[in-house]
């Protein structure tokens, strides 16, 4: 209870310290793709944060076979898996528009290949994913965020609208490294 009067005491009361109070969002993206703002303690160590997956995909009916070998033989580190089962998969799925790779690639791996210009039928998607550096401390008090990144129970569901960024563009960020 003394956590719960806390933290409503730091949103509410305190609030100047991030700024004024931001109105409901006026966005018409899907609350999936919005960001979400960190909740904190009254000593301001946070207690629920936004941190994004990456999801690793191909369009193999978009791949001729030089193609499918050179994307093959660059994402096989990655995937932890042989050049040749990758160009085999590619083969198999050639007339798929959408094959799932992977659906949680390390972060930097992610962003790196975000930024490669080279990748042909291959993508990276982003999702926002909520993470907890507490584990499941004060869980019931803060609630959850489903896949819809809407606030679930507690404080997440409490200040859902207050929580949204009123912006319709996610910019991953690098993960907190937190200590």
């Amino acid at each position: 209870m003394v956590l719960f009067g806390a933290i409503l005491s730091f949103q509410l009361i305190r609030h100047q310290i991030f700024g004024v109070l931001p109105q409901a969002p006026q966005s018409e993206a899907p609350i999936k793709q919005r960001l979400r703002g960190t909740i904190v303690d009254a000593h301001g160590h946070p207690l629920a944060l936004q941190i994004f997956r990456y999801e690793l995909v191909a369009s193999p009916n978009v791949m001729n076979q030089k193609t499918r070998q050179a994307m093959a033989e660059k994402l096989a580190p990655i995937l932890g898996t042989s050049p040749q089962a990758l160009v085999d998969t590619f083969t198999a799925n050639k007339d798929n528009s959408y094959l799932l790779l992977d659906r949680d690639i390390p972060p930097d791996i992610g962003e790196a290949l975000l930024q490669d210009d080279e990748l042909t039928g291959v993508g990276v998607y982003v999702y926002p994913k909520r993470f907890h550096p507490e584990g499941e401390l004060a869980a019931h008090v803060l609630g959850f965020v489903n896949v819809d990144n809407e606030g679930r129970y507690g404080v997440e569901e409490y200040f859902n609208s207050f929580l949204l960024a009123p912006t319709d563009e996610i910019r991953p960020m690098p993960q907190p490294s937190l200590e």
